[in-house]
C-alpha cells in the first residue's frame, strides 16, 4: 500500500479532522479468486481526537464505485491514516 497523492487535512467541528488521499493497493474481493488486482483508491477519513478513526470512505479513482474496507489490508490503511495527522 503506497500513497500516490495527498489532498490535505482539514479540521472540522468538535475536534474532528478530515483527511483525503489517493493510494495504490491490492484489492481482493471475496467473490474473485486470488491474487486480486492493484487499484488506485481514493480514501476519505474522519478522525476524532478522542475516539480515533470514526469513518473511512473508499472509492475507485475516477469512478463513484464504493469499495469495501474488508477487502483491503485494514491495519495498513489505518496506519497510513494516522501518519497523515
Amino acid at each position: 500500500m503506497k500513497i500516490l497523492k495527498k489532498f490535505g487535512v482539514r479540521r472540522g467541528y468538535l475536534k474532528e479532522t478530515h483527511i483525503a488521499f489517493l493510494i495504490k493497493a491490492m484489492y481482493r474481493p471475496k467473490s474473485r479468486p486470488k491474487p486480486g488486482s492493484m487499484l488506485e483508491i481514493f480514501v476519505e477519513a474522519s478522525v476524532d481526537d478522542y475516539e480515533g478513526i470514526r469513518g473511512v470512505s473508499l472509492r475507485e479513482n475516477g469512478t463513484n464505485k464504493i469499495l469495501l474496507l474488508e477487502n483491503l489490508d485494514k491495519d495498513g490503511l489505518h496506519e497510513l491514516i494516522i501518519k497523515q495527522l
